[in-house]
């Protein structure tokens, strides 16, 4: 208190920590709601409404920008707007047989992945066709009764299983599951994990005999430490946004982006005509436009976007700041 005797109380320190967040998307299966949830702090808001009628057993996202989700029988595969929680159904996988588990995008390879255990409970991974659901079967692992599937940064596949409740890596040749170590929680029915590739954690909504709750799993143990209860709540679905950025591919495109940082407005020089979004770092796309040969890009509010620079050839997208 400023103007008595005590000078040591004419300041006041307090000590806080100060944590980074990111948005993830999830289904909540209980509360039938598609919603945000807000990571490391497990803050859920609602989107929208969803059926469960038909279960989604998986949801991931892809570097086309789509988050895809698939149910359980039949197959559907599908994407959902984060925005609106509208599904556009895509069709019922083919090719492998049994009851899908998990979907995990491959970032090295473009390559979207899917488990579905077969009749005796074991996982059967395979590859899945994002424009037709088609799936390709690589092989089946001898044990895990894996739930949810969900790559590293390393390109290592994982999955935790409900039976037993162990932590697996499964290779990608054959399908073979290996037990990483016990996940010391007692997981039941579906749920799913995600790795947050910025930085570096996996994460579950896990779910079975002890509630449910946001976790992050030891990738070297298998063991899972909850951070926040999820209000015994079912998330089935969960999916954490990451959008790659590389100015080598830009540059090999014929693309030019400059200057990065830049004020909000940024000149783009094209060798073709590309059709640009412009996404925030949750992947809602902000605004579209078309290009070819020199033009400019402006973004209102200060943060980190990523421009997507898409063509018949193929897209490649580039990660810009607003200061």
């Amino acid at each position: 208190l400023t103007g008595d005797a005590n000078l040591a109380n004419n300041v006041l320190t307090q000590d806080v920590n100060v944590t980074e967040t990111k948005i993830a998307y999830t289904i909540n299966a209980s509360t039938e709601q598609f919603a945000s949830l807000l990571l490391p702090v497990g803050v859920e808001t609602n989107i929208a409404a969803i059926s469960v009628a038909n279960f989604p057993m998986a949801m991931e996202y892809a570097a086309d920008g789509n988050y895809y989700v698939i149910r359980n029988s039949p197959a559907v595969l599908s994407t959902i707007d984060i925005t609106t929680g509208a599904e556009t159904v895509i069709g019922t996988m083919s090719g492998i047989t049994g009851t899908p588990t998990g979907l995990a995008y491959n970032w090295d390879t473009d390559v979207m992945y899917v488990c579905v255990l077969n009749g005796s409970n074991l996982p059967q991974l395979g590859t899945i066709d994002l424009s037709t659901a088609v799936a390709t079967l690589i092989g089946t692992g001898a044990a895990g009764m894996l739930i949810a599937i969900e790559f590293d940064n390393a390109g290592n596949l994982y999955g935790p299983s409900i039976s037993p409740d162990n932590f697996y890596q499964i290779d990608l040749a054959n399908g073979a599951t290996t037990s990483i170590g016990s996940l010391g929680v007692d997981l039941n029915f579906g749920q799913d994990i995600s790795f947050d590739k910025e930085a570096g954690i996996m994460y579950g909504t896990l779910y079975g005999g002890f509630g449910s709750g946001l976790f992050t799993i030891d990738l070297t143990t298998g063991a899972a430490t909850q951070l926040v209860n999820l209000n015994d709540e079912q998330h089935a679905g969960f999916a954490i946004p990451y959008i790659a950025a590389s100015v080598n591919d830009i540059a090999s495109k014929g693309i030019s982006v400059y200057p990065n940082p830049s004020n909000g407005v940024f000149t783009v020089n094209t060798t073709e005509v590309y059709n640009l979004q412009v996404l925030d770092l949750t992947g809602k796309v902000i605004s579209t436009q078309v290009l070819n040969g020199n033009g400019s890009v402006s973004i209102n509010n200060a943060g980190v976007y990523f421009l997507k620079f898409s063509n018949e050839k193929g897209s490649v997208t580039q990660r810009v700041i607003v200061k």
